[in-house]
């Protein structure tokens, strides 16, 4: 009889499971589901409760344990209370031990299912490149993946996959069992195998015939019922074009020694060196007079000390002005907390400017002794005389500041 593939099982009780299994699969010495020893130990609850309230009972009439420890009630109380201890104990061990029994036994049997047939959906021509092949398209395609724990994630699953995956790239084994043997999550999982199918590197081959009700019996007495589809599920490896790895120096057969010329900047991929050091060279010797190779390249300017903490302290300044709480800096208080959009604009030159531009500028007013708060208050007054807009729209943010400084003079500078 075939069930549909939903997870609706409250059709399947722990007796049904037990009547299922009994019949069709009949193990010898099948520990069944400990309905009566559960009904026993309920009733043994609803004993200690009715107790309870007996010994509340004695201890309201002062017949209590600490009162009265000979009085016959008391003494009888006590006795049904350590025999009532006793049976719930024993019970409770005896249940453990049959579900636990019963677990093994349906654990045995649902290892024991012959494995489904799966739907090939590629041809026998279409060769599987094993798994080291496969995990390396894997971890070509996870290169653009931005955050390194999904990266891993993803590559551990599919290392997971291409370990029990058969030579033809057939995963047949149970999935859950494959999850906790490698010790990966159920949404790790889900996550990483959507991944790799999404990028048609695993493909879910459904099974060719639907669960049994036997074997949705053993699912759900083995508590895999969540897992009973993906255990079924047949995951294929997807067959892709051989990638051709080569160590980093390797050396085509068509360019063995003495056959062809080395290319001028080229040293042999074999990394061994000339032990005459290139005297017996085919190339004449090196020129006396070098060509320049290629465009000048940019080097970063060295500044005096002063001009460099000058700027350092000026970049400080402004990134504390555009904080919520700007602090107890003695540059802030002597700048004061009232910012208008003059200033605004000024600090956000200071932050987006870049130094090699502006650094050159400072060179005089650092050798002069200007402090940084005393050169924004003279930008600022300059640009008030000079009846600047602060809203103004600069294509570079270097341009305002490089102006502004090349106007100023050490005598416009007002000291505090």
């Amino acid at each position: 009889m075939a069930t549909t593939t939903d997870t609706h099982t409250h059709l399947l009780t722990p007796r049904r499971i037990d009547q299922l299994v009994i019949e069709h699969y009949d193990p010898p010495g099948y520990a069944g589901y400990p309905a009566e020893l559960i009904d026993a130990y309920e009733a043994c609850c609803a004993e200690a409760d009715d107790l309870a309230v007996a010994g509340s009972q004695l201890a309201a009439a002062g017949l209590g344990v600490l009162e009265n420890p000979e009085h016959a009630d008391s003494t009888a109380h006590l006795a049904r209370v350590a025999a009532l201890d006793e049976r719930m104990r024993s019970l409770e061990s005896q249940i453990t031990h049959q579900l636990a029994q019963r677990r093994e036994h349906l654990e045995q049997l649902y290892r024991a299912l012959p494995p489904v047939a799966a739907e090939r959906q590629q041809l026998q021509a279409a060769r599987y490149l094993g798994a080291q092949q496969w995990l390396l398209h894997v971890t070509a395609a996870c290169a653009e993946v931005r955050r390194s724990d999904q990266r891993a994630n993803i590559l551990a699953v599919a290392a997971a996959l291409a370990e029990h995956a058969r030579s033809d790239g057939i995963f047949l084994a149970g999935v859950v069992d494959v999850q906790a043997a490698a010790g990966i999550a159920h949404s790790t999982w889900t996550r990483a195998y959507t991944w790799l199918a999404h990028r048609r590197l695993a493909a879910t081959l459904h099974a060719a015939r639907p669960l049994t009700l036997p074997e949705r019996a053993l699912a759900v007495g083995t508590e895999k019922h969540a897992h009973v589809r993906r255990w079924r599920s047949v995951i294929q490896l997807q067959h892709a074009p051989a990638r051709i790895c080569r160590p980093a120096k390797w050396v085509p057969p068509s360019r063995r020694l003495g056959t062809a010329l080395l290319l001028r900047n080229e040293n042999g991929s074999t990394d061994l060196r000339p032990v005459d050091n290139g005297a017996s060279r085919r190339k004449g010797a090196p020129s006396s007079r070098p060509a320049p190779r290629g465009p000048a390249r940019r080097r970063w300017r060295q500044f005096d000390a002063a001009t460099s903490v000058l700027w350092k302290r000026l970049q400080l300044l402004a990134e504390r002005q555009t904080r919520t709480y700007l602090g107890n800096h003695p540059d802030v208080r002597a700048l004061g907390t009232q910012i208008d959009a003059q200033r605004t604009a000024i600090i956000g030159c200071l932050l987006r400017c870049s130094p090699q531009r502006v650094m050159p500028h400072l060179v005089r007013l650092a050798a002069a002794g200007i402090e940084p708060t005393q050169l924004i208050t003279a930008i600022e007054a300059a640009e008030y005389r000079a009846g600047r807009d602060p809203a103004r729209r600069t294509w570079n943010p270097d341009r305002r500041l490089i102006a502004a400084l090349r106007n100023l003079t050490p005598d416009d500078v007002v000291p505090f």
